[in-house]
Order: C-alpha cells, then structure tokens, then sequence
C-alpha cells in the first residue's frame, strides 16, 4: 500500500528545496537509480570526511539501504548531495534532515526496482508529486496537517498501488483529477472526513477516465474522449461527492465495491454520451452521474450488466433527439430529462427495470410515447406545445415518468405501433381536444395537471376511454370528453370568470371519474351530455345561483349535476329543473 503521508514528505521536501522532485524521482528517459542522482542538482561544496559521515549514520549503507554497495566515489557524492540538501533547507548540521530525505525518497523505488521505464504507478505518484508542489507552494496554507486539500492527496494515493494501470496509459489524466479534486472537493466536510470513501471516490473515477482513453479506436477518438475527460474533471466529482454525501451508509468502501461502483458508473454514462456530448453541459452530466450514481448503488444487483445503465443513458437521448423527439424536446432540455429518468429508475426500479431483461428501455419508450402524444403524427396543432416553456416541458416528462412507473404495461404495452400505446393516446387526446384555442383554457402549468388528471383517470378504465386499435386519438371516449369540457367553457358567457385555468383543471378533474364510472349512458346517447352539463352550471353561475356559486364550488355542482344526468335523474337542459338539482347539491357540499 503506498503510503500517503511519504508522498506528502516529497511534496513538502520538493517546496523546501526549490525543485521538481518528479524530474528526480520519475525520469522516464534515463535508466539510473532514484536516489544516487541528488548530488547533481547542486554545485561542489568543500569535501568531507564522507567516511565518518556513514559511519555515524549506518543505515544509508547496511543491506537495503540506499547506498549499501556503493564505492568510495560514489558515497563522496551521495555524501556532498546531503550536505547541499541540509543547506537547501537552512538546517545547521543538517545531516538527520538530509537522512529523513534520502531514506524517505528511497521508498519510491519500491514502484519501479531495477532499470528500464517506470511503473504506472509510479509515474502517477510522481505527477501527484509535481502538482502537490505547484499547488501548494501557491497554497502554503494547505499543507495544515488536517487541511482538506492534504486529505484529498492523501485520499487520491491511499491503496493507489491496488489498480491495475497498463504500461502506456495515459497518466496525466490522474493529475487532472486530483487538481480538480483539490480545485472542488475543499468544502466537503462529511466526505474529506473518511479517508477511505475519499479513495473510492477518486480512485474510481480516475480508473474510469484512463479506461476511457485507453478503448479509444484512434488518435482522433483519443483526442475526443480526453478532451471531454478533462472538461468534465470538477463535475464528476461534485457530482460523485452529492452521490456520497446524500447516501452516506450506500457507498460503504471497506471490501471495494464503493471504487468499484463509481468507476463503472462513471464509465457507463461516458459511454451513454459518448456520441451526443455536445448535449450535455458540464453541471448536467454532474446531475447525470449523481442520479447514475445513486441509482447504481442502490440496485446494484439489476445493474450488474455494465450496459443496463449506458444504454438506459443512450436510449434515452436517442428518444429525445430522433425525429419525433425533436418535434417536443429542445437541446437544452436533454441533460436534464435524462436525470430525471434516471432518479425515476432509481426511485421505481420494480417497475422501470425487468428484473428479467433489464436492457428494456421503458423509460425511452415512455420519451417517444410523449412525444408522439404531442405531435403531427396524430394531427395534434404545434400551438399547444407553444404553451410549454423548456422548464415545464422537463416537468411534463417527470410526470410521465412518475404515472409509467405505476403502471408501466398499461401505458405502453399492446402492440408494435407506438401511437397506439395507451399513454401516446391519452396525451394525443388532451391536445387534441385543447388544439383549438388551447390559450383561452390553461397555460403550461395547467397542461401538466391536465394531463397527469388523465393518465391517472384512465389507468382506471384504459378499455373504456381509450380505443387503442386506432391511432387517431378523437376516436377516444377520453378526446369527446375533454372536447365537451372546453367547448362548453369556451363557449359559455362566463362573465365571472370562473371557470379560470386552474377552474379548468379542477373541472376536468371532477368530470373524468364520473365518466369513467359511467360509460354506457354516455356511449349510448349521441347528444353532449357533458358539455350541457357544464354548460348549465356556467349559465346557474352566471344568472340564478349567482350568490351560491364561486370558483371554489363550482367543480363540485359540476360533478353533482353530472351524476344525476348519467343516472337519468335530470335534464341538463331543464333550466328550472337544474336549478333545484343545484341548490341541492349545494347545501349538501356546503
């Protein structure tokens, strides 16, 4: 295991004595020992009794140490070498601190012996080293013995030696993270507190960056990956920190599985985004991978397969950015719809993920479904999605979401044509009926509750409200009555202005249950029983009733007059006869 606090000393030594120990301690391009070179980097001093000096100090050169074995020569080199360094570092008769260095530096040798190029390893160790210097000799505040930015490099090389790094990995991406990580993670308390969660932490999103370069196909595919690599360095770890922090008993680090699961999570969304990276802004893949994160580590069993979660990530923004999805979905509003997915996962993964074929893209599906709900396939007019701005359009989706998750088969089962899934025509049937002049009835708040009062409606009668052998959406009982509803509102003389957008909703949300519990003397009689009905109401409001009825009520003599209709109890069309059904419904609901 490499231990954090010997590369602290070589950073701390590199500042004192004015160098870059990496140029030292991790030189590619000579095959020589670690240690020896030391005398080169001053000038000549006065020679010494280099015999005495060992002799006081025989741990430099009994077996193991670093110049047992040496010559005379040799010794009277690596002997004038400390003496400079005791200079360097203005101690008089300095040679225990001049020993401290050597000793302490020899340790290095342990991650590459004998000659050739280094280790992995220990070419990381040595970039940690470089920007440990740079950084704090600019931050000489930081090297406190419990300051966050120590604790972060102790984190990044704590059991640094246990990852497989292959020989020609593109190491500088290691630096990276730990200058981002020193640049973002400061302020975490709660995670700079757990040295070992803050190993899992770096340590798997460093492997899963070098990974990422290493399967590129080509020096342009290189360039690409490390390009994004390095952009999104402070992000992913924010994000990965959010994760952590928000879960604290998920991520236990202990047996490695906490690495383990950032690593490939980080992986699979590189790999989600990999081919529509211009989507995605550096604070929306942080939300990404924190939203991956959380869901991976709480169902960690049904994201075993490496690619359930890429593709989950893929398919989703392909559903999001192909023909159709573009007709609803701006650019903008990918990154955020894909977290939202994912939390949805995370939170319904019973029901979002086969157990059995985890690879279903429900999720996806439910994207396309929405977005054909909304659009010219099934002749709804674009104006309605003018009413929807990008934030509630993001909104909209996590409804749709939510209502899948309850009932995912219900909502998009039954067959290959897509339009013809319940949940494309429950939305198609919503705007359709509002496709008119949707403006003089809601706005784009009112259209998410709209729509969500519909999916829960007809999750309760799917046979009954929705003909899903056709694709044109006014072949539903849900269209009629939504139509009757606004036509009704549009075309009454409400001059109270009752039934406002949110009256509008709450209307909708009244009436829809009655006709679902009462379809047959609906379907079977062809006048608009609906939209009399709610006509009647606006007329009472507006005329007889005028100091019974407000906006608070009105929903409720809606759906009392509704009933009696369906039940034969009362002509909608009987002025005098609805006055009485009101004024009794009324006193009952007061």
């Amino acid at each position: 295991m490499v231990d954090p606090e010997l590369i602290i000393f070589a950073i701390e030594a590199g500042i004192r004595l004015g160098i870059k120990l990496n140029e030292v301690l991790i030189d590619e391009t000579a095959n020589r020992d670690l240690v020896l070179p030391l005398g080169k980097l001053f000038g000549d001093i006065d020679e010494a009794n280099a015999q005495e000096f060992f002799d006081d100090h025989p741990e430099l050169v009994r077996v193991g140490g670093p110049y047992h074995g040496r010559s005379a020569d040799e010794r009277l080199v690596a002997y004038k070498a400390m003496v400079a360094i005791n200079r360097k570092l203005d101690e008089p008769d300095g040679a225990p601190n001049a020993v401290d260095v050597i000793l302490k530096i020899q340790a290095f040798e342990q991650f590459g012996p004998g000659a050739g190029p280094p280790a992995p390893v220990r070419r990381i160790l040595g970039t940690v080293i470089e920007i440990g210097i740079d950084y704090f000799a600019s931050h000489p505040e930081a090297l406190g013995k419990d300051s966050p930015a120590r604790r972060i490099v102790q984190g990044f090389v704590l059991r640094l030696d246990e990852v497989e790094f292959a020989e020609g990995a593109p190491i500088e991406i290691a630096g990276d993270v730990l200058l981002a990580a020193l640049h973002t993670l400061d302020e975490n308390v709660t995670l700079l507190d757990d040295d070992e969660r803050l190993h899992a932490l770096l340590g798997g999103v460093t492997k899963a960056l070098i990974s990422e370069l290493e399967s590129a196909g080509s020096a342009a595919e290189f360039l690409q990956r490390k390009n994004l690599a390095q952009r999104l360095g402070s992000s992913v770890l924010r994000g990965a920190a959010g994760a952590f922090t928000d879960n604290i008993d998920l991520f236990l680090p202990g047996d490695g599985t906490a690495r383990t699961l950032v690593e490939s999570t980080l992986s699979q969304v590189m790999a989600g985004v990999r081919d529509q990276s211009n989507l995605f802004t550096n604070e929306s893949l942080e939300l990404i991978f924190r939203s991956g994160l959380r869901a991976v580590g709480e169902n960690a069993a049904l994201f075993s397969d490496e690619k359930v979660l890429q593709a989950l990530i893929a398919s989703t923004a392909k559903a999001l950015t192909d023909g159709t999805g573009r007709t609803l979905f701006s650019e903008e509003t990918v990154a955020a719809i894909v977290a939202g997915a994912l939390e949805a996962v995370r939170a319904n993964v019973d029901t979002l993920l086969d157990a059995d074929d985890p690879r279903q893209q429900i999720v996806s599906r439910a994207v396309s479904a929405m977005a054909l709900g909304l659009s010219a396939q099934l002749g709804i007019d674009p104006s309605l999605k003018r009413l929807l701005s990008r934030t509630q359009v993001i909104d909209l989706a996590r409804i749709v979401f939510t209502e899948v998750a309850r009932e995912p088969e219900a909502l998009l089962g039954g067959g290959a044509d897509p339009r013809r899934s319940a949940l494309a025509q429950v939305i198609g049937s919503v705007a359709a009926a509002l496709s008119a002049k949707p403006e003089l009835l809601l706005g784009g708040k009112e259209l998410q509750g709209l729509v969500q009062t519909a999916l829960q409606v007809a999750l309760q009668n799917v046979d009954g409200l929705l003909d899903l052998d056709q694709a044109d959406p006014r072949s539903n009982l849900l269209f009629r009555s939504l139509l009757e509803i606004a036509s009704a509102v549009a075309e009454s003389d409400d001059r109270r202005r009752l039934a406002t957008r949110k009256g509008f909703v709450e209307l909708v949300a009244r009436v829809l249950p009655v006709v679902s519990a009462n379809l047959a003397p609906l379907l079977s009689n062809a006048d608009p029983l609906i939209q009399r009905t709610v006509a009647q109401a606006l007329r009472l409001a507006n005329g007889a009733l005028r100091g019974r009825i407000d906006g608070s009520n009105l929903s409720t003599l809606v759906r009392g007059l509704l009933v009696e209709v369906v039940w034969n109890e009362l002509d909608p069309t009987d002025d005098a006869q609805a006055e009485v059904a009101a004024m009794r419904i009324l006193r009952a609901a007061a």
